[in-house]
């Protein structure tokens, strides 16, 4: 099971600057690999931010918004 890691950022946090993040996080280039932001199944546009999320998809702050990513 992979292990979770967590980020407390701002709501104004776009998804591109989330995807920049990881970038730099794991020294990896956009030329090399393509990340992609995952929420509830579906691929998140660049120009989301967290903010966006929370409300497109009703999130209830019973729990934390919970991201996923890929790269391919």
């Amino acid at each position: 099971m992979p292990s979770k890691r967590y980020l407390l950022c701002p709501a104004g946090l776009s998804v591109l600057q989330l995807k920049k993040f990881i970038y730099n996080k794991f020294e990896i280039t956009p030329q090399a690999y393509r990340v992609d932001i995952i929420y509830a199944g579906n691929l998140l546009p660049d120009e989301f931010t967290v903010m966006d999320v929370a409300y497109i998809y009703s999130w209830g702050r019973v729990s934390n918004l919970t991201f996923s990513y890929k790269n391919s």
